[in-house]
């Protein structure tokens, strides 16, 4: 009886661990590298392992939140955040959208090169910081990170800007896109990959129409001439003929 518990125990122990090995292998986090399958960190015998440096990286992409009102529309200068749905602040056509892109070395040993491709939405438009090539067609941007060394961040902010009216489908209100950003090592070939989602409305913030200032009319002084012109010859006449009676009765 002894022996069939032990022999239990044993079987349970040893399913748990094997559960508890497949859910660590499979709890991989967004946004970290992994290593292309079949890579082993370094070259060693069969059986061996001397703990070879394993390179590890990791990106973030975020976007920044609108945070000011200007005559021009909604100026970037909020925080940065994971994604901007279709319950938050929102930016519209032809504003400015800044995102960040922070790639870490989380390794224990430094990275030579690292090459970063972020692909936009057709309705953005790559305008300005950091030294790379952009393809206007396929709204590609790749930059490089030389000599990242091991727990360095590389961080990054770009600007975009939002396309005009005829990029977006006409019957839609409101319209939510999504950046990616993808990290490669050259030496390992390990990658890392994140997202961030920023929401755009289809109205531009000068839509309002500008309000029309008219010039003051200029006022052209009329003459009257209306019957009431012809009292004044009758005044004047009586006053005359009343100044000459009072001369005569005075005689």
């Amino acid at each position: 009886m002894k022996k069939n518990l032990f022999i239990s125990l044993t079987t349970l122990a040893m399913f748990a661990a094997a559960v508890t090995s497949v859910q660590a292998a499979g709890n991989d986090t967004p946004g970290y590298g992994t290593a292309p399958y079949g890579a082993t960190p370094c070259n060693q015998p069969y059986g061996t392992n001397n703990g070879c440096p394993t390179p590890k990286i990791f990106i973030n992409k975020t976007v920044q939140t609108p945070s000011s009102q200007t005559k021009g529309g909604l100026t970037a200068g909020g925080n940065f955040v994971d994604n901007l749905g279709v319950l938050d602040a929102k930016y519209h056509l032809g504003d400015t959208i800044n995102f960040r892109i922070d790639v870490q070395n989380t390794g224990n040993t430094d990275m030579s090169k690292v090459v970063v491709t972020d692909t936009l939405p057709s309705q953005l438009s790559f305008t300005s910081g950091v030294a790379g090539t952009y393809d206007q067609n396929s709204h590609v941007l790749t930059y490089t990170i030389n000599n990242l060394k091991s727990g360095q961040t590389n961080e990054v902010t770009i600007m975009t800007q939002v396309a005009g009216a005829s990029a977006f489908p006409a019957n839609q209100g409101v319209t939510c896109v999504t950046n990616q950003s993808v990290a490669v090592d050259s030496t390992s070939n390990q990658s890392a990959a994140d997202t961030a989602s920023v929401c755009i409305e289809q109205t531009p913030n000068s839509a309002l129409p500008t309000p029309q200032v008219f010039s003051t009319p200029k006022m052209t002084k009329t003459p009257p001439t209306g019957p009431e012109m012809a009292v004044i010859p009758g005044l004047f006449t009586s006053g005359l003929f009343g100044i000459f009676l009072r001369r005569k009765s005075k005689s």
